[in-house]
Parts: structure tokens; sequence; C-alpha cells
């Protein structure tokens, strides 16, 4: 047996950046396919409930514009069928959470997984069908995370609050424990549940063959391995991300709340320009999800296979056995049996506290100093402008 593959080795951050984009660039139709397939039924149908929704305000006169409270009023009014209306788009919402993360995530995983064991990737229908026996692990496992996210940022933010808003002269000593540290620790686990455990899931899931609880260990323990240069890289991903796809789709939605304007949209008879300006709206944000969401899912496949190399060894373990006649092990094999050892069982260590409560503090660094850096470069065309001025 012989292998060779270019990308299954320890990669640095510009060459993981550079893999994603390659295999976004390679593959691009085809991702898109797969998002446009999962994520359209689900605009659509979510399009025509708010068309729905919307018209629903046709009526606010302009006792209602006088009041503080609009849609206080707008809720008296709806009837029945308006909040069956209405929750059935909230179920939607949800369904479409559950459709990205789990299915069209895990159709990613599996192309990222055949081009790095060098195989064909099969064609969109034949990788959603190579999902077979995969479908409640990947659901479940995105609901689950779901789940823990809303229970971990509501903590998160719950504890805080309360303790600031409490003023019970009793309890003053212990009001600072839930602001400056159970707080924290909550907004950490809730980044690195979202950013780096729930896409890493459905690659754990789908290479190497696992159910929920083996799937959420491995999601969980690999990059805890290497925490700071995943989170380095997410973070990456990220901005990258922003600037390259959804800042001009972005400005585009900008310009158009700004052509059509907020500011009489409720006055009188609800007019044609709003109810353009949410056809529109919806349009770009589903165009947002389609283009940039396989992009970063491409992203974290890529750091998942490099976690592979560098704690599991995988790549190592192949070329070792290319020594072997009689092995038969193959790539896809390798990458479903292969795993370091305390990885495979999920594990909670009291060092963990310390690093969710940097992963919270990483991000307001960050806000600061592109904040900074914004103030300083505006300084520096200031005095500049006013030196030429002179």
């Amino acid at each position: 047996m012989t292998f060779s593959s270019p990308s299954l080795r320890p990669l640095t951050l510009p060459q993981m950046l550079d893999q994603t984009v390659r295999l976004y660039r390679n593959y691009f139709f085809k991702v898109i396919g797969i998002m446009a397939m999962i994520v359209g039924p689900f605009a659509i149908a979510r399009a025509i409930l708010n068309l729905y929704l919307v018209d629903s305000l046709i009526d606010v006169s302009d006792w209602a514009l006088n009041n503080t409270f609009l849609f206080q009023y707008w809720f008296q009014q709806l009837g029945t069928t308006d909040y069956l209306i209405f929750g059935l788009a909230i179920l939607l919402t949800v369904l479409n959470f559950l459709a990205v993360y789990g299915v069209a995530n895990g159709v990613i995983a599996k192309l990222v997984a055949n081009h790095y064991a060098g195989e064909d990737v099969p064609p969109t229908i034949a990788l959603l069908k190579g999902l077979r026996g995969h479908w409640l692990t990947l659901i479940g496992g995105a609901m689950w995370v779901g789940l823990l996210l809303i229970t971990v940022l509501g903590l998160g933010i719950g504890l805080p609050y309360w303790a600031f808003t409490n003023e019970n002269p009793n309890l003053l000593c212990l009001q600072f424990i839930p602001i400056l540290i159970i707080g924290p620790i909550m907004i950490g686990l809730t980044i690195y549940l979202s950013s780096i455990v729930m896409p890493l899931y459905a690659s754990a899931a789908i290479v190497e063959d696992r159910k929920f609880r083996g799937a959420f260990a491995r999601a969980w323990n690999l990059p805890m391995e290497r925490l700071w240069p995943t989170v380095r890289f997410m973070f990456s991903l990220s901005i990258f991300t922003v600037l390259a796809i959804s800042a001009p789709l972005l400005v585009a939605q900008y310009a158009n709340e700004f052509t059509f304007g907020t500011d009489n949209a409720f006055t009188g008879t609800l007019g044609s320009a709003f109810m353009l300006q949410n056809i529109i709206s919806q349009l770009l944000t589903t165009l947002i999800t389609i283009l940039v969401t396989p992009l970063s899912m491409i992203g974290m496949a890529v750091a998942y296979f490099d976690l592979r190399v560098r704690v599991d060894g995988v790549d190592l373990a192949l070329r070792s056995r290319e020594r072997d006649p009689a092995s038969v092990l193959t790539p896809l094999a390798a990458f479903k049996t292969i795993a370091a050892p305390g990885t495979t069982k999920f594990k909670w260590k009291s060092a963990y506290y310390g690093r969710m409560f940097l992963l919270s503090i990483v991000p307001i660094g960050a806000i600061f100093i592109l904040y900074m850096a914004i103030i300083i470069l505006v300084l520096i065309v200031i005095i500049g402008f006013g030196l030429g001025a002179f």
C-alpha cells in the first residue's frame, strides 16, 4: 500500500488558511450546491411567513406610532392564525439550524475527508447518501450542542445580571463572583462550544464513525490538546470570511436599508417599499449563509485534520505502515481507528476553568486592540492632513 497526501502533514496558520481557500475554490459549486439544497427550502418558507407577518402590520395606525411599545400594540392585534404562523417561523429557524450544522456540516466533513484520503469526491447526491446511518447522530448532536449553548449563555449573562441588580447587603461580597469569575467562564465556554466543538463534531462523527457521546468527546478533547493554536486559527478564519465575503454583502444590506429607509416604514399604511426591503434583506441573508458557511466549515474541517496529525499522529501511522506489504490500512480506515489515548472519552480538568476564563477575555482584548488601532489610524490621518495644510 502506498499513500501520499501533501495536505496530511502539520500545517502552519497561513498554510491552513491557504488550504481552506484551495478546497473552497476547487469544490465551490459542489459546496454551494449543498448549502443551496439545504438552506434554500427553509429560506423560501421563512420568507413567505415573514411576508405574511409583515403584512399584518398594514393596519398599524398613527396611534401606535405615538406609543413607545409599537410591537406590544402589534402583538395585541394578532389573531390565533398569526400566532401559529409566528410559531411556525420559529420552528423553521430551528430546523434550518439543525439542517445546516447537522446535515450540511456532515456532508462537507465527508468531502474534506475524501480529499485528505486522496479519493474522488462523489457527486452531491452521493455525498448526502453517504450520511446514511449518521443522520440521528448529526442532527441530535447539533440539537444537544445548541441546547447546551443556550443554557451556558443564559448562565453567563443571567448570573452576572442577577448579581449586578441584587441589592441585598448580605450578599454584597458574593456579587463579584458571578460578575468577575462565573460570567467570563461561561462566556468562554460558549465561544468554545459554538466556534470549535460544534464545527468539529460532524467531522468526528463522520470521519471516525462515532456515535453521539464519542463524537462529542473527540470534538471536545482534540482542540483542548492544542487550544490556543486552534483558537488563533478560528479567529483568523472568522476575520478572513468577514473581510472576503461577508463585508460586501453586509454593505449591500446596509445600502438596501438606506435606499428604502425605515423611518416611515410604519407610517399609515405599510408601503410596497418596506415589502421590497424585507424581500431583499431575506435574499441577502440567505446569500451570506450559502457563501460564508461552507468556507467556515471547510476551514474547521482542515483544523480537524491538522489536530489528527498533531495529536493522533495519523500521518506517521500511515507512512509507517507503507513499509508493510501485508498492510491493508487505507487512509479512511486510519482516520477511523487511530486516536490518541485519553481523547475518546469526555474529560474536564480544573485547568479548563482558567482556559475558558481567558478565552472570554481574548475577543474583548482583540476588539479593544482593533478599536485603539482605528483611533490611532484616524489620528495619524488627521495629523497628516493638518501638516499638509501648512
